[in-house]
């Protein structure tokens, strides 16, 4: 195993524990406030007003970590490309940074940098 597949394996256990964290503290935020009205992904509150927020936050969940599972079986060959390794890296590194950064906006109920980046990108729409 060589250092780039060991902080492969890292960054993508790291998105999925904060897609977990993001989804669970979501889920208590909608159990709290009664709705999903508060969610500020105008992507998300669209699938939750036709699926149901709960369907929709563990859909999530488990396409991410689907598509982690894939990722990671074609790791070998993916690794062998000149630049695709560090894009792939990238991407999960700043899915994870996102992902743990909107569920401590949700525990602390405060935003941070990237929650009030992506609060401005959502009012832009």
């Amino acid at each position: 195993m060589t250092l780039l597949d060991l902080v492969w394996l890292v960054c993508s256990l790291l998105a999925v524990v904060t897609k977990y964290l993001d989804c669970r503290t979501t889920a208590t935020k909608i159990a709290e406030h009664g709705g999903h009205g508060g969610e500020q992904n105008p992507r998300a509150r669209a699938l939750m007003d036709r699926f149901g927020a709960e369907p929709v936050l563990w859909g999530t969940f488990a396409a991410l970590v689907a598509s982690l599972v894939l990722s990671t079986l074609l790791w070998p060959w993916a690794r062998s490309l000149p630049v695709i390794p560090y894009l792939a890296l990238a991407g999960v590194w700043a899915l994870a940074l996102t992902q743990g950064a909107v569920a401590h906006t949700n525990h602390t109920g405060r935003l941070n940098v990237f929650t009030w980046l992506l609060a401005r990108l959502y009012r832009l729409r």
